[in-house]
C-alpha cells in the first residue's frame, strides 16, 4: 500500500520543479529497511486521512449497528425521529467502543514503536494490520468468505492468514450485513406484536388501518439468514401467534359477548340504533384494557425477554 501512494504522489509532481525547490519525495536505505522523508511521510498521513470515513465504514460494526438502529426506527413507526445524523453518531461512538481494545492494540504495538523510531512505516502497518484482521476474521461467516472467494476465483480452503484484504474486506461486509438483518428481523418482531394487538382491536371495532409494510418488512430482513433454521423460525413465529391471541382473546372476547347480546335486545326490541352497538362495545374495550392491563403488559414484556435471549443463540 505504501508503495502504490508513493507512486500516486510521484505522478502528482510538478514537471517544472527548479533546483532551489525542496525535495518533496525522498527514500534513504537503513539497516531496518527504507525510511520516507517527513514530507512524505504527511503526504501519506494526508492520504490515510481522507480514507478515514470508509476505513471506519468497512472495516469496523458500524454498518452493523447503523443498519439495525435504522430498522428499530422503522419498526417504532418514526420516519425522521431520530434524524439520520443522530443515527450515525450513536453508530459512530457504539463503534469507537466495540473497537476500542483493536484501537489499543495498535497504539501500543504499532504507532508507539513507529513513534519512537524502533521501527519503520512498512513495519507498523504490517502490524496494525493484525489486530484489524483478526477483528474481521472473527466477525466473517463461512458461507459469506466461500461466495466471495468463488467470486475471486480463489480456492476455498485457504488459511484464514493467507487471505488478502481484498477477499477479507467483502467477506466481512457481507457477513455484517447478514447479521445486521438477523438482529433488525429479532427487534422488529416485538413492535409487530403490538400491531398486530392494536390491528386486532380496532377490526374488532370496526376500523382496519394496519400497513401491510409492516408486516411484511420482518420477513423481508430475515430473507437471507441462514444461521436461522425453520425449527427455530416456525418456534418464534407460533410463540408470537400464541401471545397475539392469548392478548387479543382478552380484549375482544367481551366486547364480542356484549355485541351478542345488543344484538338479540335490538332483535327483540327492533330498536335500531348504531350508538348501541358501537358505544357499548368501545366502553367494555377500554375498561378491559384499564383492568386486564397490567396482565397485559407483563405478559408482552416476559416474551420480550424471552426473545431478547435467543438472539445470541441465534447468531452463533
Amino acid at each position: 500500500m505504501p508503495k502504490v501512494l508513493l507512486a500516486l504522489a510521484a505522478l502528482l509532481l510538478p514537471l517544472g520543479l527548479s533546483a532551489q525547490d525542496l525535495t518533496l519525495l525522498s527514500i534513504t536505505d537503513s539497516a531496518t529497511g527504507q525510511d520516507y522523508s517527513v514530507k512524505l511521510q504527511i503526504l501519506l498521513l494526508m492520504t490515510v486521512l481522507s480514507l478515514i470515513p470508509g476505513i471506519v465504514l468497512m472495516m469496523t460494526s458500524f454498518t452493523r449497528i447503523i443498519i439495525v438502529l435504522a430498522i428499530l426506527r422503522q419498526a417504532l413507526g418514526l420516519a425522521q425521529s431520530p434524524p439520520n445524523r443522530i443515527l450515525i453518531g450513536i453508530a459512530l461512538m457504539l463503534s469507537l467502543l466495540i473497537m476500542k481494545p483493536v484501537w489499543q492494540d495498535i497504539y501500543q504495538n504499532a504507532f508507539k514503536p513507529y513513534q519512537a523510531q524502533s521501527m519503520t512505516l512498512e513495519q507498523a502497518i504490517a502490524r496494525a494490520e493484525q489486530p484489524v484482521r483478526q477483528f474481521m476474521l472473527a466477525q466473517i461467516r463461512e458461507n459469506e468468505l466461500h461466495q466471495v472467494l468463488k467470486i475471486a476465483n480463489e480456492p476455498t480452503t485457504r488459511a484464514a492468514a493467507d487471505l488478502s484484504f481484498d477477499v477479507l474486506l467483502p467477506a466481512f461486509v457481507l457477513s455484517e450485513l447478514t447479521t445486521a438483518f438477523q438482529i433488525g428481523f429479532m427487534l422488529f418482531i416485538p413492535f409487530l406484536i403490538i400491531d398486530l394487538v392494536i390491528a386486532s382491536v380496532l377490526m374488532s371495532m370496526g376500523m382496519m388501518m394496519l400497513s401491510q409494510l409492516i408486516i411484511s418488512l420482518p420477513f423481508s430482513c430475515n430473507f437471507r439468514s441462514r444461521a436461522m433454521n425453520p425449527g427455530m423460525a416456525t418456534q418464534l413465529i407460533s410463540d408470537a401467534i400464541f401471545t397475539i391471541i392469548e392478548i387479543s382473546l382478552v380484549l375482544i372476547v367481551p366486547g364480542l359477548i356484549l355485541g351478542i347480546c345488543v344484538s338479540v335486545f335490538q332483535a327483540a326490541t327492533s330498536i335500531q340504533e348504531q350508538t348501541l352497538t358501537f358505544l357499548p362495545k368501545m366502553i367494555l374495550t377500554l375498561l378491559m384494557v384499564v383492568f386486564a392491563g397490567h396482565w397485559l403488559i407483563q405478559k408482552l414484556l416476559d416474551w420480550f425477554a424471552n426473545l431478547s435471549q435467543l438472539i445470541p443463540a441465534m447468531l452463533g
